[in-house]
């Protein structure tokens, strides 16, 4: 997968700030069930994007991919914070 797949469930930097992994997950499956719920097919979503957040799902279960993922999206976060503190 090439897009984030915290960015494919919607999920913001903020949403994770000063969350536990446990918390984090938790949290993706929530979002994750509602989402799947409303794109399901057999209710009138597109398929294409229930398999995409199916696949998203799939791949915050594996604890690499979680960890990988999580970095990703709070580096550009950290990295403002670091420019913005260095520039006071």
């Amino acid at each position: 997968m090439s897009k984030n797949p915290f960015r494919v469930l919607g999920l913001a930097p903020e949403a994770l700030r000063g969350r536990t992994d446990d918390q984090i997950k938790s949290l993706i499956r929530a979002l994750g069930r509602a989402q799947a719920q409303i794109e399901h097919p057999d209710v009138g979503g597109v398929e294409a994007r229930f398999k995409t957040i199916q696949g998203a799902l799939d791949e915050l279960e594996k604890p690499e991919v979680f960890a990988a993922a999580k970095n990703r999206l709070l580096k550009p976060v950290q990295t403002e914070r670091v420019q913005l503190e260095a520039a006071h």
